[in-house]
């Protein structure tokens, strides 16, 4: 979805960088240099190895763009945003 809301940005590399709460447990996850599953404490870790990687930098006013962009598709509705964590919850539940 963030490919396609952001299609104005064809040359804009995407990382797929999934954080959750410091106590959680994390398994079964297969990362690779493009998808990130990580724990609060490994954030700034994680963002400042991507950064360094990027060949080609955004100018300051393109950045505002995407995050614009980005801000626009957050679920901001409590009961939208319950059902969408139900909803991934059910699709990896463990058996």
């Amino acid at each position: 979805m963030l490919k396609r809301k952001l299609n104005i940005y064809k040359s804009l590399p995407i990382y797929n960088v999934v954080v959750f709460g410091r106590d959680s447990t994390i398994k079964n996850v297969v990362h690779s240099s493009e998808n990130f599953v990580i724990t609060v404490p490994f954030l700034k870790e994680t963002i400042l190895n991507i950064e360094n990687h990027v060949k080609n930098k955004m100018e300051s006013n393109l950045q505002a763009g995407v995050v614009n962009q980005i801000l626009s598709s957050n679920i901001e509705d409590p009961i939208k945003k319950q059902e969408h964590i139900q909803n991934i919850q059910n699709k990896y539940k463990s058996d």
